[in-house]
């Protein structure tokens, strides 16, 4: 069986171009996988070796510029989304990433705050950093609201109501 794969010809992609990629000539295999690599031009006019395999199955579309590409739009996507939220009276804590916009299911009017039917308990969420730090339960809203300012003032330094002021001003 192993000699019959040694023995298989390699299909000649010279010239073939996969997404950003047209392929130059044949580079040799790979001591890893055994795979075909190719020597490819890309259309911002790097050269790279691709495994065949990859470049085959549209695993590999570029040198590496459209990844930078699709970043550089990303972050121009939020810029953007971040000068709609500003008119739409939302605010992000962009020192933090925090996001401080109500959500559409949540009834209580707070963020962070909302209340569970199945412990009758009304419960104070914040997440910081990727942890939660807050997860507090209890029976009337105005305790749980509070609980919820006390965290945003002690992690972020301010209070919701504070930062959507100070985005509308």
């Amino acid at each position: 069986m192993i000699e019959r794969m040694t023995k298989m010809k390699r299909v000649d992609m010279t010239g073939r171009t996969f997404a950003r990629l047209t392929v130059l000539k044949y580079a040799g295999n790979d001591p890893h996988t055994g795979n075909a690599q190719w020597l490819c031009q890309c259309v911002c006019g790097r050269q790279v070796v691709v495994d065949g395999y990859r470049l085959r199955k549209g695993m590999t579309r570029s040198c590496g510029c459209l990844r930078s590409e699709v970043a550089r739009r990303s972050i121009m996507h939020n810029e953007a989304t971040r000068a709609q939220m500003q008119t739409k009276n939302c605010t992000e804590d962009i020192r933090f990433g925090i996001m401080m916009t109500r959500r559409r299911s949540n009834h209580s009017g707070v963020v962070g705050v909302c209340y569970d039917k199945k412990t009758d308990m009304w419960v104070a969420r914040m997440m910081y950093k990727g942890k939660l730090v807050l997860n507090q339960r209890s029976k009337d809203f105005d305790t749980a609201r509070r609980a919820r300012m006390a965290a945003e003032i002690e992690y972020l330094g301010r209070t919701q109501s504070d930062a959507l002021e100070q985005a509308i001003s």
